[in-house]
């Protein structure tokens, strides 16, 4: 009985030593895979960054050398970051180890003309120092030299970002935006000048001012002779007698943004928020590119 009660113990002390070996075994696999599941939120939470960093620049926000990531969080740029409420309690400046990120803007001024378009091109590195909370990489504003050898080192977790896609991009857009404006344009100039033709083919109008605009009212009126106006929108620079008031209309002041909101809006049936290019720039239009006197008149828009 002593001898099977002995056999008993001993079995019971290696089950305890086997179970120990499973539960550290475990234990090990458990650090293992919150380990691994902290890197990949790392690696989420800088790719999310780096894609709230290009949204901040393509709204016409220039990015700065302190970028301020909870001021990114607070404006809705960092919506999507559940990796982030997750790991850091929703303070998207620290990495899932509680650590601060480090995001760095190249410090030189990068400029590329594109289209028409001298674009500022902005350039840098977002990183966090990884599960050792020590950065390897480097971590001052770099150089336009430096942005491009630059690579996260160790077990820093970081990517590069700069901002030329955005701009083509918003190129795109702004020349778009320009030639629905321009077409608007024409649609608008022909279509007052229908209604002019069809307003002097009556006799009791054709010595007003909107038909006999060639030699001066009150003389003899021919066939056409109101084709010699301008009928494009009026703009207040355009000082060239090839107008009439009587064609209606207010004149519009380019580069002023409530005058060009009304452009767009009341003139032409556009969105006022085409006022601004991407880049903030306003809208500017030219109803008579040369002052011309008589026709064919050319009008431009363009974003300055």
């Amino acid at each position: 009985m002593i001898q099977r009660g002995a056999i008993f113990g001993l079995d019971a002390r290696l089950a305890l030593a086997v179970g120990g070996i499973m539960a550290l075994a475990l234990s090990s696999q458990m650090v293992s895979q919150i380990r691994g599941d902290r890197v990949t939120a790392a690696r989420t939470q800088v790719l999310e960054l780096r894609e709230a960093l290009v949204k901040r620049f393509s709204n016409g926000q220039t990015l700065t050398f302190d970028t301020n990531l909870t001021t990114l969080a607070t404006s809705g740029y960092l919506d999507a970051f559940t990796t982030l409420r997750s790991w850091a309690g929703f303070n998207p400046g620290l990495d899932p180890w509680g650590n601060a990120l480090v995001v760095r803007i190249e410090s030189g001024g990068v400029t590329r003309t594109v289209r028409g378009y001298t674009l500022p091109i902005q350039m840098g590195f977002i990183v966090s120092a990884g599960p050792d909370g020590t950065f390897q990489s480097t971590t001052t504003a770099p150089t336009q030299a430096q942005y491009e050898a630059w690579l996260p080192a160790g077990d820093d977790i970081g990517l590069k970002f700069n901002t030329l896609p955005q701009d083509l991009q918003n190129v795109a857009l702004a020349q778009e935006r320009l030639r629905l404006i321009a077409a608007a344009l024409e649609t608008q100039r022909l279509k007052r000048e229908q209604e002019n033709d069809v307003y002097c083919d009556t006799l009791a109008n054709q010595t007003g001012a909107r038909c006999d605009v060639v030699d001066g009212t009150n003389d003899a009126y021919y066939t056409g002779e109101e084709m010699g106006l301008n009928y494009y929108p009026l703009e207040t620079a355009d000082t060239a007698p090839s107008y009439t008031t009587a064609l209606g209309g207010t004149a519009r002041t380019s580069g002023n943004v409530a005058s060009m909101e009304n452009f767009l809006d009341q003139d032409l049936g556009l969105p006022i928020n085409w006022v601004r290019d991407p880049w903030g720039r306003v809208l500017r239009y030219n109803s008579n590119v040369g002052n011309r006197l008589s026709p064919p008149y050319f009008a431009m828009v363009w974003y300055e």
